[in-house]
């Protein structure tokens, strides 16, 4: 803008600034600040998502808003001639005590791409701006929205109060009315575009003190768009557009025309999973429009449109063949209407079509020779089974604990996840083959005494270290005696058997066993003084002396 004026929306004066951000603080222009060079021009102040217009040192007759070729609304102005402030709908003058104009038939829903003509002013068309509630972020008061197709350096994020409320201490303009991104006054501010967004911005509002960041963390934010900011010279009459965040559209204490939105409603449900038959959406549409076409647009840009029919209350039916096309997340749903496109919504649908994974199960399918205990796991969802050799449903038996398994069974097991989604039926069979009695035992022939037998030499190192028994093991060399065939060796700490082995002896008789085997087993090694014990035997089982060995592990 130009760095001698102020922004448009405070060039004004203070009410009409209090009409864009929809507070009744003030009631007339005492203590007003006019431009730089004389008396303010005329303006229009359009708040487009509350449907309400507020005109200073002008007069208009009547306002009408055009959706493409269609007129969607008119209204008629009125006001207080004494202070020269007119409206149609217009909360700050009906919070004022001073009478407002209202829409003729309805409230309409103004949305981006409209067109609104003030009688005898230039049309000006909607730009594509919101904002969000202001947050308070340590030390700053932060305000988010979107904007797409509008210069932003015709851009002002403005905070007013809540209420009555003021800022002090030089904080704000108008006397501390209200924050502007554009005129920081006893406060910093900054407004740029999100990284890696074309639509998304932030407005940050610091330096200010810890009673001025609750009013504003506490205020309402408004970003309002002057299509005049930069020009060097006021045009005849000034045109603002607003959006303030979180206001409820509809009409203003005085004007009795309801609020007649175009948009979708309701849903027959809120989530489409895998197992979605067709759905149905439910909306509204304002008096003489009709319902055409609904579009389910998702988080990657694919749509599915159906038509739809009704005036006043309208309906859309989608075929379930048409949702499995769309991407999980939140799905925004679009229509149109003989008017032209309505408000697209989103917070009415989202979808989850992903099945969990199916549930597995800790013993495996085969043929066993006593009973088993079968636990089922699955990742995500709760489990359902059966063992009558039916496929699981949802209302099938829902798995707590381990199943006994005492008899020849198949079990089938599906996930099922909180959005519905089910996932393959797992099937595991077990055969339970209990073995036949055996045969009386033969009498035992007389025990014939066997000597003895005892090792020729057992070799160990007595110490190593940690690192070398975890990666190599324990090594012992077994010189076993000429008539052994096999030697047991055994490998204890603190009297626990930790590892054992049985090897047929060698032909020379010198083997040497390693302890324990497997890597698995060496990682489990600690320091500490193990045992290796060594049997020599003629058979497993005749074995003759042990032998001992103490080993160090440091």
């Amino acid at each position: 803008m130009h760095p001698l004026k102020l922004p448009r929306s405070v060039g004004r004066w203070a009410p009409l600034t209090a009409a864009i951000l929809g507070s009744a603080a003030v009631a007339g222009p005492a203590g007003a600040q006019a431009p730089v060079g004389g008396a303010p021009a005329p303006a229009v102040a359009i708040n487009y998502n509350t449907a309400d217009i507020t005109a200073g040192d002008l007069s208009p007759a009547t306002v009408t808003v055009k959706r493409g070729p269609a007129t969607i609304a008119t209204g008629t102005f009125d006001g207080d001639p004494a202070v020269a402030e007119f409206g149609v709908n217009s909360f700050h003058l009906a919070l004022a005590g001073t009478p407002t104009g209202c829409w003729d038939a309805f409230v309409p829903q103004i949305l981006p791409g409209d067109v609104i003509t003030v009688a005898g002013e230039d049309p000006v068309t909607v730009p594509d701006i919101t904002a969000e509630p202001p947050v308070r972020v340590g030390d700053n008061v932060v305000v988010h929205g979107t904007v797409s197709g509008v210069d932003t350096s015709l851009l002002d994020v403005e905070i007013a109060p809540a209420g009555a409320g003021k800022f002090a201490g030089g904080v704000g303009s108008s006397g501390g009315q209200f924050l502007s991104s554009l005129v920081p006054r006893g406060f910093a501010a900054s407004f740029a575009m999100d990284a890696g967004s074309a639509t998304n911005w932030t407005a940050t509002f610091s330096g200010m003190d810890a009673g001025s960041l609750a009013l504003a963390a506490g205020g309402t934010a408004s970003i309002v768009w002057d299509p005049a900011a930069l020009a060097a010279v006021d045009p005849p009459v000034v045109m603002t557009v607003g959006y303030e965040a979180g206001a409820t559209p509809g009409p203003v204490p005085g004007c009795g025309t309801p609020y007649a939105p175009n948009e979708a409603k309701s849903v027959s449900r809120s989530l489409i999973n895998s197992t979605s038959a067709s759905l149905t959406v439910t909306g509204v549409s304002q008096p003489g429009a009709s319902a055409t076409t609904v579009t389910l647009i998702d988080s990657s840009g694919r749509t599915v449109a159906a038509p739809a029919s009704g005036a006043g209350t309208w309906t859309a039916t989608i075929p379930a063949a048409a949702l499995a096309g769309l991407a999980d997340g939140a799905i925004q749903i679009a229509s149109t209407y003989s008017i032209g496109a309505g408000k697209t919504v989103n917070g009415l649908l989202s979808k989850d079509a992903t099945a969990p994974a199916a549930p597995t199960a800790s013993v495996a399918s085969g043929t066993y020779t006593s009973a088993q205990s079968v636990a089922l796991k699955a990742g995500d969802g709760t489990i359902r089974y059966t063992t009558d050799g039916s496929d699981p449903s949802a209302s099938s038996q829902a798995y707590s604990k381990a199943i006994d398994v005492s008899s020849t069974t198949t079990i089938k097991a599906v996930a099922i996840d909180a959005a519905g989604n089910t996932s393959s039926v797992a099937s595991f069979d077990y055969t339970i083959a209990k073995p036949a009695p055996a045969p009386a035992p033969a009498p035992a022939p007389a025990p014939v005494a066997l000597p003895k037998l005892k090792l020729d030499a057992l070799t160990v190192s007595g110490r190593t270290s940690l690192r070398t028994a975890r990666k190599r093991g324990i090594h012992a060399v077994v010189f076993a005696p000429e008539t052994a065939k096999v030697v047991k060796v055994r490998l204890l700490r603190n009297g626990h058997v930790i590892a054992r082995t049985v090897r047929k002896v060698s032909s020379d008789g010198v083997m040497t066993i390693v302890l324990p085997s497997t890597k698995k087993a060496r990682r489990a090694l600690r320091r500490g003084t193990y045992t290796i014990q060594v049997t020599a035997g003629q058979d497993t089982t005749h074995y003759g002396v042990t032998a001992k060995r103490t080993i160090r592990v440091r």
